[in-house]
Parts: structure tokens; C-alpha cells; sequence
């Protein structure tokens, strides 16, 4: 699925302790999933953003503009 934003996907720690991957929209603030693969954290961003960008024109909030389509993989995130 083609992603009209830009996507940040990073390795973290859960508070488990266990490995997991994030993905997140930078210019979507809050709009971020994770999971145990990045793939699957990928499609529960493509979940988490459609159900955002349904909220904001539900009540009237202007949709951010696209950023860059684009995937890029990062190795930022929280140190661990």
C-alpha cells in the first residue's frame, strides 16, 4: 500500500523488556504503531493513520499536508 507520508521505522524495547519495531508518520504527531515485525508495525501504522486522518475530518481539523512518500528505515529511536 503506498503511503502518502513519510514513514520512520526503528527497533525499541516494549516495558516487557521484549524487542519490537515502531513506525510512525513524523508529520502526523501521535500517529505511531508498533508491533513484533516491522512489517506488521508498518501495516498497524496504515491502520492507525486512516482511523487519524477519519478523526480530523470528522470534526473539521484540517488533514496535514503530504510530506514525502517515502519509507525510510532508522536506527534512532530510544537507547537501550
Amino acid at each position: 500500500m503506498m503511503r502518502p507520508y513519510a514513514v520512520h521505522v526503528y527497533p525499541d524495547r516494549c516495558t516487557d523488556g521484549t524487542e519490537c519495531w515502531v513506525a510512525e508518520h513524523p508529520a502526523l504527531p501521535g500517529c505511531t504503531a508498533w508491533d513484533d515485525t516491522a512489517e506488521l508495525a508498518k501495516l498497524r501504522l496504515d491502520q492507525a493513520r486512516a482511523a487519524y486522518l477519519r478523526h480530523l475530518t470528522d470534526h473539521g481539523q484540517p488533514v496535514p499536508p503530504v510530506d514525502t512518500v517515502g519509507l525510510e528505515w532508522t536506527s534512532y529511536g530510544p537507547t537501550w
